[in-house]
């Protein structure tokens, strides 16, 4: 899932028209470092993208369970609740990214259409 939301919230951020070439070198970089690159171009996004990153980080702890202690976290009700709550405020937190980049280079029409 960031894979994908770290390259359209990256591409949402080009002020000139984006070529082949930015995507093929956007996409040879990981999510985090398409995140991490977009303040550069949207300094006003700095916060957001470390929110992001936190939440991501999360995620990523998660991926190192075996599949008995995710299995065991996620029969947890509370724990499986608080999961679903946090895969929301990251979901909020992208949005919120998108409407940032919007307001700079307005391209949220052409992700919406």
């Amino acid at each position: 899932m960031t894979t994908c939301f770290a390259t359209v919230a990256s591409l949402s951020c080009f002020k000139e028209p984006v070529t082949q070439e930015i995507v093929l070198e956007l996409v040879k970089k990981s999510p985090r470092e398409r995140l991490e690159e977009i303040p550069s171009r949207l300094p006003e996004a700095s916060e957001a993208i470390d929110k992001i990153l936190e939440q991501y980080l999360w995620f990523i702890g998660m991926t190192g369970l075996t599949e008995a202690e995710l299995h065991d976290y996620i029969s947890d009700k509370v724990k499986c609740s608080s999961a679903f709550k946090k895969a929301n405020e990251y979901g909020d937190s992208i949005y919120e990214l998108l409407k940032l980049s919007d307001k700079e280079f307005g391209y949220m029409r052409f992700l919406v259409v």
